[in-house]
């Protein structure tokens, strides 16, 4: 049976659209939701992002407080009571060696941009994936999330304060 080659440009054709239709890597602006404003008073904002694609992001909580669940070429922001608090990031059990556990102090009124952080060695014969946390100017933030889809957090805000901080307050 022949194939004729009408027929396999137009199926090629096809396959590059659905490839190509499949790369679109950022929003429209229609699913960008707006910068965050200035935080209520006694909070701080933190906004957090993730370029890389995947579908498999952490879970990030704060304070044990599950805040949101990050995916590649996303982001999010709660606002979070000013003090000292701890931030968590838990993979999937596959990637459990990418877990975060971390002490970061909030100050009121002041608006915090983070980066997740995915990256491997490069080798192609084993690979070593590693992940971090990046501060970054509001203007990276805003350049770099701007390409993003906006992930709604499971809570708008943290209130509680760690023990540690609270006592370091009186």
């Amino acid at each position: 049976m022949k194939i004729s080659l009408k027929i396999l440009r137009c199926i090629a054709g096809i396959s590059v659209l659905l490839l190509v239709a499949g790369c679109v890597t950022h929003p429209t602006s229609s699913t960008v939701q707006p910068w965050p404003g200035a935080p209520p008073d006694g909070y701080a904002t933190f906004l957090m992002y993730c370029n890389p694609s995947g579908r498999n992001g952490p879970l990030v909580s704060i304070d044990d407080t599950a805040a949101f669940k990050m995916r590649g070429n996303s982001y999010t922001w709660i606002y979070v009571k000013a003090g000292e608090h701890r931030l968590r990031t838990k993979w999937v059990w596959l990637m459990s060696g990418l877990n975060l556990d971390t002490k970061i102090t909030f100050a009121a009124g002041k608006s915090y941009y983070t980066k997740l952080l995915v990256s491997n060695d490069g080798n192609p014969y084993v690979m070593t994936i590693r992940s971090g946390l990046l501060d970054v100017p509001e203007q990276v933030a805003r350049k770099q999330a701007g390409t993003c889809w906006y992930r709604k957090p499971s809570v708008q805000q943290i209130d509680a304060v760690s023990e540690q901080s609270a006592k370091s307050n009186l």
